[in-house]
């Protein structure tokens, strides 16, 4: 069982984010886990025939943003928040997709490693989590808000929003949603300082999410670790729950090519 979960929101410059916090670099170089993936353990209660309440250790699978990727792929940092326009941004979205679907193999990898090893074994849980860093809607938002004149909304004759929406009904069992009044800004170079925007996106983006998911939203708010613990606690009151199959969105990925 995995469960597949983004985060989205506007930004907090990077500095700090959700996703970062569920990345231990020891454990992942140590299971073959590299760039855009990273992968973290967390405790979680488990219902068997055995033990009422025993707790494993769960797998959290991270991915990269997309934009960040990018830029590190291309060895340039300030491309960061430069280009905001419809086809950027639906690039984007597409390398998301592309770098979700691939994680399932490196998941399965690193799961087989971590069954092996000594110190994990018998207490990996038998279900896992797919983090990734980025929401299917957010590039609407920043292109509306910065490029109001670019008016496509449509890729290859598709309505973005069905791309979407059928991306979050298929692919997406939950969405973490960071609230902007409560997540401190982090100053940074490479990404926008404009408050205002920050503001707006953070609208636009809850606005979206909620005309177009029908799946768990959860906002994140308060400190980095508040937001981490939320996270957990959420995933841990999912584990028991039935979920909706993965079907990743290939047939928009074919035709792209």
């Amino acid at each position: 069982m995995v469960i597949e979960a983004s985060v989205s929101g506007t930004h907090s410059s990077g500095q700090s984010t959700v996703v970062q916090s569920f990345n231990d670099p020891a454990l992942s170089e140590k299971h073959g886990v590299a760039s855009p993936y990273g992968i973290s353990l967390i405790d979680v209660p488990v219902e068997t025939w055995q033990v009422e309440d025993e707790t494993r250790l769960m797998p959290v699978l991270t991915v990269e943003e997309p934009y960040t990727y990018r830029a590190k792929q291309l060895g340039d940092l300030s491309l960061l928040g430069v280009n905001y326009s419809f086809s950027v941004q639906r690039d984007m979205e597409l390398v998301a997709a592309a770098n979700q679907q691939r994680a399932r193999p490196t998941l399965a990898k690193a799961f087989a490693s971590l069954r092996a090893s000594r110190e994990v074994g018998d207490r990996l849980a038998n279900m896992a989590v797919i983090l990734s860093d980025r929401g299917p809607v957010d590039g609407e938002v920043y292109s509306k808000l910065r490029v109001p004149d670019d008016n496509d909304d449509t890729h290859l004759g598709i309505p973005i929003r069905q791309i979407w929406r059928e991306q979050l009904a298929t692919s997406v069992d939950c969405v973490f949603i960071t609230n902007a009044d409560e997540v401190p800004f982090e100053p940074s170079e490479k990404r926008s300082n404009d408050m205002q925007f920050r503001h707006d996106a953070d609208e636009g983006i809850r606005g979206l999410y909620s005309g177009l998911s029908t799946n768990a939203v959860v906002e994140l708010s308060g400190t980095p670790k508040h937001r981490h613990d939320r996270v957990v606690a959420t995933l841990s009151a999912m584990v028991n729950m039935p979920f909706v199959a993965y079907t990743p969105v290939t047939r928009y990925l074919r035709r792209a090519r």
